[in-house]
């Protein structure tokens, strides 16, 4: 009974400053373990289209006509890499 009576009283001890701790905390692992996604578990060419449009900002044509590829192709290497690193990051977090 009592733990019930603190549960419904703990929104009186929340602090915010503990929440933005956290959240900058899973940041820092979340920048430390996504490169280590990119260059571990995925494809050559899903690491390529990755570094191309996250971190070179090129969009899906540019990429397209550097890889000598349809645009297409590159959108749907972009979202099975994102579902590849959403799926392993599940594990991290």
């Amino acid at each position: 009974m009592i733990n019930l009576s603190l549960k419904k009283h703990s929104l009186l001890f929340f602090n915010p400053f503990e929440e933005e701790n956290n959240n900058n905390e899973q940041i820092e692992k979340l920048k430390k373990c996504i490169p280590d996604i990119i260059d571990h578990e995925l494809t050559e060419r899903q690491r390529q289209i990755i570094i191309l449009y996250y971190y070179e900002q090129k969009n899906m044509t540019e990429i397209a006509m550097y890889l000598r590829v349809n645009p297409s192709t590159v959108s749907r290497s972009l979202a099975t890499s994102r579902k590849n690193i959403y799926r392993i990051l599940k594990y991290y977090f």
